[in-house]
């Protein structure tokens, strides 16, 4: 895809792995082992779904949009998850 082209190109010795599903319950353990997760506005984030992320490795939400209402952001927070465009 375009954004592993530009890695490559730049030698970053980086991969983006790309998932057409939507993150949620039944989902999340495809992000298990990724330290950093790109989001969208779509995708849920519940007190569960962040506990599960964090025990497996995520660190860092990055989130698609400028919106993060669909975050728990305190519960982010505890678990000692960043997230991108957090403004709390």
């Amino acid at each position: 895809m375009h954004f592993n082209k530009a890695l490559n190109h730049l030698d970053f010795n980086r991969t983006i792995d790309y998932f057409e599903h939507r993150l949620g319950k039944k989902t999340v353990r495809l992000a298990h082992g990724y330290k950093v997760i790109c989001a969208f506005v779509n995708d849920e984030f519940s007190v569960e779904i962040l506990q599960e992320l964090q025990a497996n490795k995520t660190k860092v939400i990055a989130m698609r949009c400028a919106d993060v209402n669909n975050i728990d952001i305190k519960a982010a927070q505890a678990l000692g998850v960043q997230v991108s465009g957090d403004r709390a």
